[in-house]
């Protein structure tokens, strides 16, 4: 087989073209930053980098997001504080007025006292943070993750005996009127109480108040005869 000259030449010239082309997409890679320009260089490698972007940007979104959980979170822990420093001192006058030798003066200072710390406590209910959300909002069993999209928040509130409260309850019942015999049952909530002797409803309610203030568990209590002048 003869090799002519020409051939020689013609394929050093491709050989130097396609180095040249290899030089110049190299270059191109270098001063652009990116290994391919284009989705034909390799649409698997390109695939793959799509994938890459949208779970960095997924990842973003997750961090974007649990940052503001955790400020939404330390906002309404601050609230919380604050309410409950406001309960606090509305049990302090509660308590104080007890006093049997408070007149009819020092009553009305104690209302108008409780009177403006619950007025405070529901303004700080329904306050909204600096964005403008409210600080705890109505919906507390659901979480909007997406746009239209709602999730179970898994939030639950539980009362002191660990029995689980309905947030939306408005069921209210007048304690006064009512007399027990001995073995009669007041359901309360979950939790059924039965009269160990004949009593009072005024005894009632405060035995109810320091029932939930002694912190039991379980879902049956028993109420003594305190007497009519045990009352709240």
């Amino acid at each position: 087989m003869r090799v002519s000259s020409n051939q020689i030449l013609e394929a050093g010239v491709k050989s130097m073209e396609s180095s040249l082309a290899d030089a110049m997409a190299w270059q191109k890679k270098i001063s652009t930053g990116k290994n391919y320009s284009k989705a034909s260089d390799n649409p698997y490698a390109v695939s793959r980098g799509v994938r890459l972007e949208f779970d960095v940007a997924r990842l973003e979104m997750y961090k974007t997001n649990q940052n503001y959980v955790a400020s939404s979170h330390a906002i309404a822990q601050t609230q919380m504080s604050t309410i409950i420093d406001e309960i606090t001192v509305l049990k302090q006058a509660f308590v104080q007025s007890q006093n049997g030798a408070l007149n009819s003066n020092n009553f009305r200072a104690l209302k108008i006292q409780a009177e403006q710390i619950r007025d405070t406590i529901k303004a700080q209910s329904v306050a909204k943070d600096a964005t403008g959300n409210a600080i705890f909002p109505e919906t507390i069993y659901n979480v909007q993750i997406e746009p239209n999209l709602t999730v179970k928040s898994g939030v639950q509130f539980s009362d002191l005996s660990g029995n689980y409260l309905n947030s939306s309850a408005t069921d209210q019942f007048d304690f006064s009127a009512l007399t027990l015999a001995s073995g009669d049952t007041v359901r309360i909530g979950t939790v059924t109480f039965t009269a160990n002797a004949a009593t009072t409803g005024s005894s009632l309610a405060s035995q109810f108040v320091a029932y939930l203030n002694s912190n039991t568990a379980g879902t049956t209590g028993a109420f003594a005869n305190t007497g009519a002048g045990n009352s709240i």
